[in-house]
Parts: C-alpha cells; sequence; structure tokens
C-alpha cells in the first residue's frame, strides 16, 4: 500500500504531512449498531471544519445487524464517514485498525454508546497539537438511564469510566490518565512507541482494561506530556446492567488481573510476587477489621480488596504462564493509510 509523504515534525510537536487531515476520530464497535446513532450525531455536529476532519467506524467482528445499520449512517452521511471492518475481536485491535486506516494528524477516541461536547474535538486537537504533549483527554460525564444506588460511593464512580479533574487543565501522570472514552494522540506517539498493545483491553465479555493507562505509560517514560483538558467533554451512557453489585466484583476482578498483566510486561516477576503478598494481606486485614467492628460497611467495600486481589493473583499466574511480558509488546506503528 502506497503511503502519503512524511514530513518530519520538530520533536514532540504533532505532524503537519501536505494534503493530510488535521484530524481522525476513531469509533470502535463491536455489536453497538443499536448505541452508536447518538454518537455519530454528536461528531458530525462537531464545531471543527468539516473538510478538517475524518470519522472513522471501526465494527469489530459484529454478528447482529450493525453492520447494515453502519451502511445506513454512512449513507445518510456521505462522505463523512468511513467504515472499515476488523475480524480479530478486541478493543485493542479494534483500535489499531482505525490507527492504520486514518489519515488525521491527531488521532480521537471515543466509544459507541457516547455523546461528545461539541467543541470536543476541537479542545482535543489544539492540546496535541502543542510541543510535547503526546496524549489529551477531558472530563467524562456520566450519562445515566436510572439512578445511581445509594450503595455507590464516589470512591468507585471511576470503574464507571466517570472522570472530573475539575476547571483547569491539568498535566497527568501514572495511573490517573485519560479515559479511552474521551482520548486523543498526535500520530507521533504512535510512531514513537507503537500501537495498542493487544494483551490488554476488552474482548468480548471479558472486562480486561489497562489498554489505554500502558500506552501512556510508554509515553511518560519518554518524557513527553498528558494532559487533562476540560473543554473536551464528553457524556458516556451508564447501562443499568453496569449497577449491580454483581458487576462490580467482576469489574473488580478484571482490574486486578488488568493490573498483573501491566506489572509483569514493566516492572516484572519479583515485583508482582511482592504485590501479590501485599494485596493478601490487605484483603485478610480488611476482614479482620470487619469482624472487630461487627460492622459490615459499606457494600462495595466489602467486595473491593478481596476481588481486586484475587484478580491479581489469577492475573500473574495466568501472564506468566502466558507470557504476557512478550506478548504485551506492542505493535510497531506502520504508516499513514493511503
Amino acid at each position: 500500500m502506497a503511503r502519503d509523504p512524511v514530513v518530519r515534525p520538530r520533536e514532540g510537536q504533532a505532524e503537519r504531512s501536505p494534503g493530510a487531515l488535521r484530524a481522525s476520530v476513531i469509533v470502535c464497535t463491536h455489536n453497538g449498531g443499536a448505541l452508536i446513532e447518538q454518537t455519530i450525531e454528536s461528531l458530525v455536529d462537531q464545531d471543527c471544519p468539516a473538510h478538517e476532519f475524518e470519522i472513522v467506524v471501526v465494527d469489530n467482528a459484529s454478528t447482529d445487524s450493525t453492520p447494515s445499520q453502519l451502511r445506513a449512517l454512512s449513507e445518510r452521511h456521505a462522505g463523512r464517514i468511513r467504515v472499515v471492518r476488523e475480524p480479530v475481536l478486541g478493543l485493542s485491535s479494534a483500535r489499531n485498525r482505525g490507527i492504520c486506516e486514518s489519515r488525521g494528524n491527531v488521532i480521537a477516541f471515543t466509544d459507541d454508546d457516547a455523546r461528545a461536547g461539541r467543541c470536543w474535538l476541537r479542545a482535543l486537537v489544539e492540546a496535541c497539537e502543542r510541543p510535547g504533549v503526546a496524549c489529551a483527554g477531558g472530563p467524562v460525564l456520566a450519562a445515566l438511564e436510572e439512578p445511581l444506588p445509594a450503595w455507590l460511593t464516589p470512591p468507585f464512580l471511576p470503574y464507571l469510566a466517570v472522570f472530573d479533574k475539575g476547571p483547569d487543565e491539568v498535566e497527568l501522570s501514572y495511573n490517573e490518565y485519560p479515559r479511552g472514552v474521551n482520548s486523543a494522540f498526535p500520530r507521533h506517539s504512535f510512531e514513537e512507541v507503537g500501537l495498542f498493545s493487544t494483551a490488554f483491553g476488552r474482548k468480548g465479555r471479558s472486562l480486561l482494561s489497562n489498554e489505554e493507562i500502558e500506552l501512556c505509560y510508554r509515553l511518560e517514560q519518554r518524557g513527553r506530556r498528558i494532559l487533562y483538558v476540560p473543554a473536551a467533554v464528553v457524556h458516556h451512557a451508564i447501562h443499568s446492567d453496569r449497577l449491580t453489585v454483581d458487576w462490580f466484583r467482576r469489574r473488580f476482578y478484571w482490574q486486578g488481573k488488568s493490573e498483573a498483566y501491566f506489572d509483569l510486561v514493566h516492572h516484572g516477576r519479583r515485583f508482582v510476587a511482592e504485590r501479590v503478598m501485599q494485596l493478601a494481606r490487605a484483603a485478610i486485614g480488611e476482614r479482620l477489621r470487619r469482624r472487630q467492628r461487627a460492622a459490615a460497611g459499606p457494600v462495595l467495600d466489602r467486595h473491593y480488596l478481596s476481588y481486586t486481589g484475587l484478580g491479581y493473583g489469577m492475573g500473574a499466574v495466568h501472564g506468566s504462564m502466558t507470557r504476557v511480558a512478550s506478548r504485551g509488546r506492542p505493535a510497531a506503528y506502520a504508516g499513514r493509510a493511503s
């Protein structure tokens, strides 16, 4: 495949290739045709000039009516939407396909159940065009189908991807990075450190995560800046099936497993072994304290340490057996789409 000629940017600055678009927005979906219409409408309605950006929808191995629904959307918004298919199931695989198919100097991501504010893309692109900036993201506000249950206390809202660092721009560091539903990267970030690692991220029904954290960590280790941009607002649907204690137990388990994978990739087995023992001691200590207080305590507090620790331990074993430290190496970025 022929590639566009590349004009190399100054170090840490977004490239400006002749004829390239200013930005690409990538939306990945797996059987999400019933949700994505509002997402697309919010992207078409951005206050950026239409000729400066494209919308790339990645159909990630959908098995329902999603392909036909995407065709209808692309016909409704002719010339604004491109649909590509990624047959390998997994969010990281889908995002990588979107990156390689895209033509913009800045690549922004959102989900198929989110609505972007009108100045979302402009705010992210302007941040990513600054020297030294490798990633930018903004607030993720909850779009609720029903009121939050009383047992869901504020410390656990981040597990629903709710993210708000306030009204001022903030520089972020590990492990408080932008959420995947609201993030953007100048193309040179992928040239520098590679694509998303396919050892991380959602695959089917699993809640494996940390794909954005792992990528941003690589960028931060290179001395690049990662910004929280308050004007780049996204409203993210919080579906009712996630507002159950069982879902949060699963989420804690998979977060622990994701963190074990991350630590095996970046810190090694000795670090992971020590962390397993720390989590086990913390879980036992919390259980003993609850008995001494003769009180059950908040619902999610009772499950957080035990399920996170269980997930971390299982991730440590499974990740070691499957050599995640090798599998976690990202593919190199091969270049801009023609």
